[in-house]
């Protein structure tokens, strides 16, 4: 930028405009910037002149309108945080603080307000203390996304469908157990997490069907034993099942089963969840079909043409589940896939980047000759890189994969 600059005030042709009035700001915030403004240092070729106030009408009502406060913990910060917010909205009575507009001034929204956290690790201890407020917090996020109640409750669907007995993941704390364990009090098992997320949602007003648990239980089963035989189910087996397109899948769909559709398969659970109740709720019920789609994104990614080969979706839900607590919003997916046959798998890595690649454990007997040592597992890529190598090989100790899964 500093470059860029130089190279427009030295040409004849060129010119530098500084846009110095702030429009959105009032007077106190502006003032609070200058100053910091002043302490730090100005790359060369650029200015930085102090902002000036630009909307006249645009004032502060009240001193305390930028301000820096100590707290001895972070549960005494975001209780002090709720305890404002519930100052500044107050929706019943249309009092608390004022924003202006262009016909006068408005009373705040919970929208109008914003908690910036600088580590999502934390992003969990400012919800509850919202919601113990009363106060409806969308949790933007990106691991603790895998902390809501309603985000687990699909999960564990999911995981059913994948014939996963029990979710991956080590002991620390952006482990998937450990985030059911944080939010949900309940063993790492689809089952427990589908009955103890369905309570907790009810207690917190989000309407679900009094037999949901069953329901769903009974889909993610179902579906998994379609996908694992490739066969169609017979009608006495989906007696629980209520979603048509659903029930059309398990009872007529093609037979051996050639192409899954993670996506349709992830919509068929939420029309099983009866989410279209959710919509005409709001409060919680809102926030829920929020962090749903955020899930929704996720799940869009797992395959680049939308679908996964029968004996690759329990790999492709394992990858999700285990990898998008620890790393969403920082580093790419990171699906599995698996060695049969002597054949490698292609997965995907991002939606729309695709990479050849296999995982070979080598845990071998000593003596044996194979690609790697014993206790390691190698991770070889046949992917020409767009440079035209490859990527590198990696080699992961049994520890590292203990503590990975």
């Amino acid at each position: 930028m500093a470059d860029l600059a130089g190279e427009l005030r030295d040409d004849h042709d060129g010119d530098v405009l500084e846009l110095t009035h702030n429009f959105r700001s009032t007077p106190r915030l502006i003032a609070v910037s200058n100053s910091w403004n002043r302490t730090i240092g100005v790359p060369p070729n650029l200015t930085s002149p102090d902002m000036l106030h630009g909307r006249v009408g645009r004032t502060d009502y009240d001193p305390s309108h930028v301000s820096a406060l100590p707290f001895p913990s972070r549960t005494d910060e975001a209780n002090w945080i709720a305890q404002t917010i519930q100052q500044l909205v107050v929706p019943a009575t249309g009092q608390g603080a004022r924003h202006d507009t262009r016909d006068g001034d408005r009373g705040l929204t919970y929208s109008d307000v914003a908690v910036l956290v600088r580590s999502s690790t934390d992003a969990r201890t400012y919800m509850t203390a919202l919601r113990d407020h009363g106060i409806p917090a969308i949790v933007r996020a990106g691991p603790d996304l895998f902390s809501q109640p309603e985000v687990l409750l699909v999960a564990g669907v999911l995981a059913l469908s994948a014939g996963m007995e029990r979710f991956l993941g080590g002991q620390d704390a952006r482990s998937f157990p450990s985030r059911i364990n944080a939010t949900l009090g309940c063993p790492p098992e689809p089952i427990p997490v589908i009955e103890t997320a369905a309570s907790q949602l009810r207690a917190e007003g989000v309407p679900l069907a009094g037999d949901i648990e069953a329901r769903l239980a009974a889909a993610g089963q179902a579906i998994q034993q379609r996908i694992s035989t490739q066969r169609r189910l017979a009608s006495r087996d989906i007696d629980g099942v209520h979603t048509p397109h659903l029930r059309e899948f398990l009872l007529r769909g093609p037979q051996p089963l050639r192409r899954v559709f993670p996506q349709s398969i992830f919509h068929d659970i939420l029309a099983e969840l009866g989410i279209a109740e959710w919509d005409n709720e709001g409060g919680r019920s809102e926030l829920a079909m929020f962090h749903i789609g955020q899930l929704s994104s996720l799940v869009t990614g797992i395959e680049t043409p939308g679908w996964t080969r029968p004996e690759d979706y329990p790999y492709q839900i394992q990858g999700l589940l285990l990898w998008e607590p620890r790393t969403h919003g920082k580093k790419p997916h990171r699906y599995w896939s698996h060695r049969t046959q002597s054949r490698s798998r292609r997965f995907t890595q991002r939606r729309g980047w695709s990479s050849a690649a296999c995982l070979l454990p080598t845990f071998a007997r000593q003596g044996s000759r194979v690609a790697g040592r014993p206790g390691h597992l190698t991770y070889l890529s046949r992917a020409p890189s767009l440079r035209g190598s490859t990527l590198p090989r990696l080699r992961i100790t049994r520890r590292e994969m203990a503590s990975a899964v």
